[in-house]
């Protein structure tokens, strides 16, 4: 997409949110300063329990535990926490299948440059120069320690009227996601990547030789020992490290009881 484009949405989107707050802000002074003349209200009755008097206390069932019973003020905050396992489906034994589909992958010359696939071009031998890469059931291993990913998710919300038919709502997520699955190759180990290649960054045009160009950039690849099919034997493990996600929610609600609503 053009740079251009991607500016006028920018501030299109910037536009959006000054709108959204200035109605905000216009619905936040409406109800605390009231209407200007007297008018009938418009907002539903509130529930009544069976005295005919407001509800001030909320029952809050978990599984088949008793009720818990709660105080209901002006105020309220809420939470809960749980952990849950990912599961591994049918599918995952796919990848261990002897009567599957094995894909491989092949540099290709175009020795006469017609830029069609020609025999003799390629060579096949999964062990040869040309061998890039390979799936397939016979270069995967099982791994019986691998154990179930899972995620452990808190949520705190916070809730407050701050006006007559209008509330404020702050919500805090915290969720951790441990022993998710990586794919290592256990015939490949990371010191014979040893071998450095040196590229330069071409810089924001992406054409190497102008004024724009960057530093240089180190990659590095495995020796040719470590070369074929033969040094291919996936293994998916429990990774190492554990994530941790952090969010934070405000929501502004006005119930319908005025000409502005937010």
């Amino acid at each position: 997409m053009p740079q251009v484009a991607l500016t006028i949405l920018k501030y299109l989107f910037l536009a959006l949110i000054f709108l959204f707050l200035a109605r905000a802000v216009r619905a936040m002074y409406l109800e605390i300063s009231g209407p200007r003349t007297p008018r009938a209200p418009s907002a539903p009755p509130a529930a009544t329990g069976r005295a005919g008097k407001p509800p001030d206390k909320v029952a809050l069932l978990v599984g088949g535990e008793k009720p818990r019973i709660f105080d209901l003020r002006d105020e309220l905050i809420l939470g809960r926490s749980g952990k849950c396992h990912i599961v591994l489906g049918d599918t995952y034994a796919d990848d261990f299948n002897r009567n599957a589909t094995a894909n491989a992958t092949f540099n290709w010359h175009d020795l006469n440059s017609d830029k069609l696939y020609q025999p003799g071009e390629v060579n096949l031998d999964l062990n040869g120069a040309d061998f890039k890469s390979i799936s397939a059931a016979s270069n995967r291993v099982l791994n019986p320690k691998l154990k179930e990913p899972n995620t452990w998710e808190t949520t705190t919300s916070f809730e407050r009227e701050m006006a007559a038919n209008m509330g404020i709502r702050v919500m805090y997520v915290y969720k951790l996601a441990a022993d998710s699955i990586a794919s290592v190759n256990t015939l490949r180990p990371y010191s014979a990547w040893n071998v450095p290649i040196t590229r330069r960054d071409p810089g924001p045009d992406g054409n190497l030789g102008t004024a724009d160009d960057a530093g240089t950039v180190t990659l590095y690849d495995y020796s040719a020992a470590y070369k074929g099919a033969a040094f291919v034997n996936s293994q998916n493990v429990n990774a190492d490290n554990t994530d941790h996600f952090h969010s934070i929610e405000f929501t502004l609600t006005k119930r319908s009881s005025s000409p502005a609503q937010a």
